[in-house]
């Protein structure tokens, strides 16, 4: 059984360079190490808490800026429904949750709630830019 092109990892770089072969008509095949492909790009779970690893989250569907993956689907002609959500997750620091919003002034104040402190430092931080950003 002959190859075109032998894809070593399935992770989402090999999972996109051998979605691109096939597109193009050549025969891939792709070995992966683990039990799931997606290589680094999942979770992991120790006791009652489940992690995320790798890349977690995904950005460039946007609709302006470059957006890599935005361009393996038009290349695949794959279409893909996005839905925009504008919270993003959740991390527990101190036992603080801390939610992540897609509107930095949003996720800027949920910083300041944990770290009163710094909410009227001038050193640049997104703290201060809070009010002059989105993302």
């Amino acid at each position: 059984m002959g190859y075109d092109a032998i894809i070593i990892g399935g992770g989402l770089a090999g999972l996109t360079a051998a979605s691109l072969l096939a597109k193009r008509q050549l025969k891939v095949a792709v070995i992966e190490n683990g039990y799931n492909p997606g290589g680094s790009c999942g979770v992991f779970k120790r006791g009652s808490v489940t992690f995320d690893n790798g890349a977690a989250m995904l950005y460039g569907f946007g609709p302006s800026g470059f957006n890599a993956h935005r361009f393996v689907f038009n290349c695949l002609e794959e279409p893909i429904d996005v839905i925009q959500h504008d919270y993003l997750y959740t991390v527990v620091f101190n036992g603080h949750r801390i939610p992540f919003w897609l509107d930095v002034n949003k996720f800027a104040d949920e910083l300041c709630k944990v770290f009163p402190s710094e909410a009227g430092l001038d050193d640049g931080s997104v703290l201060d830019r809070k009010k002059d950003r989105s993302l």
